[in-house]
């Protein structure tokens, strides 16, 4: 057997006599025991056998690293380093490998996905799979290529973000907790990224809303300038059929947000509830007429709690946003419905407004992107075979 750190004369005698080194056999020990090895961040995390501690495995390019003093001090293979070489040469699953893998083509998982081997790349140890279904191979990394960060950390990022965490907070996090040294720049690519590929995905999609529609607004001062998000959700699914920035708050605006919620749902609400303000009722009767009656407009004062608590979501969430200026307010508006809709499970109905809506992607993160992505670059290969 020939490992990194060791010479060819031992590896070419170990290989006549079929016998495995003390490194070695120590390595299939911390194996054996079980718990000793998982994933970490920039590779594995490997259990010290003598202290209370863990050691970071890496991979750099060229060579396998371990922070353990031996490693270090010879630059040598260490049996940390290989126990993370049987793993991936045995293919045992450590605690935090199994990244929910998921046929990018036709959506398989599970017993119809195979590991077919693992190769380096700049962004470390990389399993190549294969669907036995369709046949189609792609690996760990698809949709996360060129990530020096494994695709957990990324999403973990992603995920913080949303419920409230500010980017300077999640890289904090993620340098303390994880040893993952990233910018809040960064983490802010990555969110601007992975948000765009769901909202193209997305755009393609019709949720199947119910016939009432709840509206309210929301005033934000950004620059010391007054601007105004609308919410308008469905009360059947509580799907957020828009979420809408305007300057004002005037007829025109109302009329706004409410026809880009029948765009959106493809459909018209046989009922609107909003509050008191006096531009919804106009705009309001300005929505086509549903059999030849006018769309129900509804203002009785606790009618309109769903879309309040909504706001009240909204705003906790902003509260920790640096809300300086409309750009900020315009892409808040445009990356929270995703979330708030596909990925965020509804307490009140036990799952994402999405799934209640008949337009779920991929359950969690992971499997959300990896369908958008994975459709997004089928339509694009179509495009350029049709030209």
């Amino acid at each position: 057997m020939m490992t990194s750190g060791t010479s060819s004369n031992d590896g070419s005698r170990q290989a006549r006599l079929g016998w495995f080194s003390g490194l070695e056999l120590a390595g299939l020990a911390i194996l054996a025991r079980g718990g000793q090895l998982k994933r970490s961040a920039l590779g594995f995390l490997v259990r010290s056998q003598s202290k209370d501690k863990w050691y970071q495995v890496v991979w750099d390019g060229r060579r396998w690293s371990c922070q353990c003093p031996f490693s270090a001090k010879t630059r040598r293979t260490c049996k940390h380093i290989f126990a993370v070489l049987f793993a991936n040469k045995l293919n045992i699953n450590t605690d935090m490998t199994q990244l929910e893998f998921q046929c990018p083509s036709c959506q398989a998982d599970g017993a119809d996905i195979e590991r077919s081997g693992t190769y380096h790349n700049s962004s470390g140890l990389v399993q190549r799979l294969v669907c036995k279904r369709c046949g189609s191979d792609f690996t760990d990394r698809t949709s996360f290529e060129k990530m020096k960060i494994n695709a957990r950390t990324v999403l973990a990022a992603i995920d913080l973000y949303f419920k409230g965490l500010s980017y300077r907070k999640i890289s904090e996090h993620l340098r303390d907790i994880y040893g993952v040294q990233m910018t809040h720049v960064a983490i802010f690519n990555w969110v601007k990224k992975y948000m765009a590929i769901l909202r193209r995905h997305v755009k393609r999609m019709q949720p199947i809303a119910g016939r009432k529609w709840h509206c309210d607004e929301m005033k934000y001062s950004p620059g010391g300038n007054s601007e105004y998000l609308w919410n308008l959700m469905d009360a059947k699914t509580r799907f957020l059929v828009a979420c809408q920035v305007t300057q004002h708050r005037r007829k025109a605006e109302a009329k706004q947000a409410l026809n880009k919620g029948v765009k959106s749902a493809s459909a018209v609400p046989g009922m609107v509830v909003t509050d008191g303000l006096a531009s919804y009722p106009e705009a309001v009767r300005s929505l086509p007429k549903q059999r030849k009656k006018r769309v129900q407009h509804v203002t009785r004062a606790g009618q309109n709690n769903a879309v309040e608590r909504l706001n009240q979501t909204v705003r906790e969430r902003t509260k920790t946003m640096r809300v300086n200026n409309v750009k900020v307010l315009r892409r808040f508006a445009d990356e929270y419905p995703l979330y708030y809709n596909y990925l965020r499970k509804h307490s009140a109905l036990g799952k994402t407004p999405a799934e209640a809506a008949k337009v779920s992607l991929g359950k969690g993160w992971l499997r959300s992107i990896r369908q958008a992505d994975s459709q997004s670059r089928t339509r694009m290969k179509a495009q350029e075979h049709r030209h």
